[in-house]
């Protein structure tokens, strides 16, 4: 483990990482609930979709090596991360 990351320090990470998921799934629910309201379900809102599942899984994947001390992998994830920052604002 890296000596400036202390175990408080991840979780302090980890409990962003699902307060972030849960904002996202949120934000999916409401995008969606909006559109089935208007009975309009638009193509940019399920590209939208996808990307909130991938940042998800992505955060999820993290975590998940990030327990295992696979930080070597786990940081290639950030980059993906990015990846799907910029096709949402593309």
């Amino acid at each position: 483990m890296n000596n400036d990351v202390s175990e408080n320090d991840l979780a302090k990470i980890f409990e962003s990482l699902n307060t972030l998921n849960k904002k996202l799934n949120q934000t999916a629910i409401d995008i969606f609930t909006n559109e089935t309201n208007r009975k309009l379900l638009s193509k940019p809102s399920h590209f939208t979709f996808s990307i909130v599942h991938r940042a998800i899984e992505l955060n999820n994947a993290f975590r998940t090596l990030a327990e295992a001390n696979n930080w070597i992998t786990g940081i290639n994830l950030i980059r993906l991360q990015a990846d799907n920052c910029m096709r949402l604002f593309a």
